[in-house]
């Protein structure tokens, strides 16, 4: 049931990253002029087991638009450098682990480019997935999922 469950969760992930990838909004977003204001607002409810944020990124790294709430580490900054970044931009990518270098956590990555501007991504929190299984069906004999 565990294994079904993160299979599902993830199968949503990946499908939630392509679509809002192809979506003609989030194209016109990455591909406007920097100066212009930006007023994305972006909600991202993590599904079944797993958790973290959706942002989109211009092809050189930059945050256009994020789900992480304000204030939280890692809505302002770049990715620029980050290796994972040049294959995404030229298709989809799941990696795992990873580290979000901007806030340090251990995560599973899923992409898709957005047109040849940037890169739709999703950092899959790991360090919950443990638990969050362990709670769900680890049952009365407290079984522990790593």
């Amino acid at each position: 049931m565990a294994a079904k469950d993160l299979s599902e969760a993830l199968k949503l992930v990946l499908g939630t990253v392509a679509a809002t990838a192809a979506n003609p909004g989030v194209v016109n977003l990455v591909r406007a002029p920097a100066d212009q204001p930006n007023t994305c607002q972006f909600a991202f409810g993590s599904p079944g087991s797993v958790e973290g944020p959706l942002n989109v990124l211009k092809a050189d790294g930059t945050i256009v638009c994020t789900s992480r709430a304000p204030g939280s580490a890692g809505v302002r900054g770049t990715y620029a450098g980050a290796d994972w970044l040049a294959p995404a931009l030229s298709g989809p990518l799941l990696l795992a682990p990873a580290t979000d270098p901007l806030t340090g956590d251990a995560v599973a990555l899923s992409t898709a480019p957005i047109g040849a501007d940037g890169v739709m991504v999703a950092f899959i929190r790991l360090e919950p997935v443990g638990p969050t299984l362990a709670s769900r069906y680890g049952g009365s004999r407290k079984m522990e999922y790593r």
